[in-house]
């Protein structure tokens, strides 16, 4: 009996052995391989060459000029519609950056609302590659009987709760024990967030508020609960999450919305 020879089919690792008698095996081989090969293009067929922009082909100075039209400041809703022409590709990403300079709108905005006396405002983690402000993290004592808590939050939270970002972090600092009766975040005063909401002046998709030396303790984040809410007498769904140490004390509170606490639509 002769040996069957071998053959490489389509340049990848399949030995398919065919005796020197099956001349007609082959033939249907090699036709059903052409069949495959017209249904399947090569990949890099289907990456085809763009055509020049006429917005890149134009000088620096005026696409510079351009950019003057855009914003990337989260203190403006436009920052979110022009997100797609940053994201378009990487030129006219470092030109709206150059001619932007959101962290100095950012700047600006918090230096001109801040109340009488501010907490440390720091701007948080940006993304590494994309470089947009997108979180913010306050860190505030926590309030106590001697502090106008009302004042600052109307005139300080107010404008960070208007700002367009992913996440807000408003971090409590201090001893917790002398300035919560309730020595946890059942003592806070959720209408200080949620009348914001209600009133629809939070821009944020995500807000927390963390009791830091709580929640920075041994097991200060161990349990968690999500709990689906909407604001009475309003179309506002939200996700609120409390979160609880190990001894049930609230260490935590997250409150979130895709959709930045819009009402909900209307159905039909």
């Amino acid at each position: 009996m002769p040996e069957p020879s071998f053959i490489i089919v389509d340049d990848v690792a399949t030995t398919i052995a065919i005796r020197d008698s099956s001349r007609l095996l082959l033939d249907h081989l090699h036709k059903a391989l052409a069949r495959n090969q017209a249904a399947t293009p090569d990949p890099r067929s289907l990456i085809q060459p763009q055509q020049a922009s006429r917005l890149l082909s134009l000088p620096t100075e005026l696409r510079l000029m351009i950019c003057k039209y855009m914003t990337l400041s989260p203190a403006s809703a436009d920052s979110l519609a022009w997100k797609g022409a940053y994201f378009a590709c990487r030129q006219l990403q470092n030109d709206m950056r150059a001619e932007l300079k959101p962290e100095q709108d950012l700047a600006k905005y918090i230096a001109s609302n801040h109340a009488s006396w501010q907490p440390d405002i720091t701007v948080g983690l940006r993304h590494p590659q994309l470089n947009l402000i997108r979180d913010i993290a306050v860190h505030t004592p926590i309030p106590g009987h001697g502090y106008d808590i009302e004042r600052f939050w109307s005139k300080t939270m107010s404008s960070l709760y208007a700002l367009y970002l992913n996440h807000l972090q408003v971090i409590l600092t201090g001893c917790h024990f002398y300035r919560l009766p309730y020595y946890d975040l059942k003592s806070w005063r959720s209408h200080l967030f949620i009348d914001y909401v209600g009133k629809g002046k939070v821009h944020c998709k995500k807000v927390t508020f963390t009791i830091d030396e709580l929640a920075n303790e041994m097991n200060g984040r161990k349990m968690c609960t999500r709990i689906a809410n909407v604001i009475p007498g309003t179309k506002i769904l939200y996700l609120m999450e409390i979160v609880q140490d190990g001894v049930g004390r609230q260490t935590e509170r997250v409150y979130s919305s895709e959709v930045r606490f819009r009402p909900l639509p209307l159905r039909n």
